[in-house]
């Protein structure tokens, strides 16, 4: 059996699974960067997201990286599931979204990935104040 661990470093299992969601779904690894996302987050974000891997976002992140990579670091730490207001600068514009952070565990219990879901958050409407 394969664990979870092992995908994440499988790059083409990892890509099979994560590209055959319809959704916008992403994971990072536990340095809180981009490891992969899928198409659905590609047209989200406006955004080749090749042009996104390993790096830590701060292009992207409305001067927020610390706030998110507080986040994701607790989420690593606590265990919990967390659903967070992120903003995302794409070419296009501002992107606010909420986003579902699931941390993923070894047989150990060490981090191995956060896996995320983001959603446009309409909420709050862009420039709305």
């Amino acid at each position: 059996m394969r664990t979870i661990e092992s995908m994440v470093n499988n790059r083409d299992v990892l890509s099979a699974i994560v590209d055959a969601v319809p959704t916008p779904l992403f994971i990072k690894g536990t340095d809180c960067h981009l490891v992969i996302a899928n198409k659905a987050c590609e047209e989200m974000w406006g955004v080749d997201t090749k042009s996104l891997l390993r790096r830590d976002g701060k292009q992207y992140s409305s001067g927020n990286r610390g706030g998110y990579m507080s986040t994701d670091r607790d989420v690593f730490d606590t265990g919990d599931i967390r659903v967070v207001q992120e903003t995302f600068l794409s070419p296009q514009g501002v992107i606010n979204l909420r986003t579902t952070k699931k941390p993923c565990y070894d047989t150990a219990n060490n981090p191995v990935c956060l896996i995320c879901t983001p959603q446009i958050d309409t909420s709050l409407a862009s420039g709305s104040g």
